[in-house]
């Protein structure tokens, strides 16, 4: 039975799940495989990172307004009462 694997197969987060994971000591020739399909793939692997950073990123940001709008702290002026006055 044959170890080999086709990593031309694996979409861009399991590559990189592959090379978090793998025994490069134990599966050099795999190892080595990854490697050249990541290398083969290098625009498509840096164009996925990029959108996980912006997609977590948007999820922090997101956070931090959620925390802020369930605060009455106006980030503006410091104060830590801030009330939204409606006009009489």
């Amino acid at each position: 039975m044959s170890n080999d694997i086709d990593f031309s197969q694996y979409t861009i987060e399991e590559l990189l799940d592959a090379k978090s994971n793998i025994d490069a000591v134990s599966y050099p020739d795999n190892y080595k495989k990854l490697i050249a399909e990541l290398e083969f793939r290098k625009e498509q692997v840096k164009e996925y990172c990029d959108t996980q950073k912006a997609l977590q990123f948007s999820i922090a940001e997101k956070r931090v307004k959620n925390y802020w709008l369930s605060t009455n702290y106006c980030c503006y002026c410091d104060n830590r009462s801030f009330d939204i006055q409606t006009p009489v």
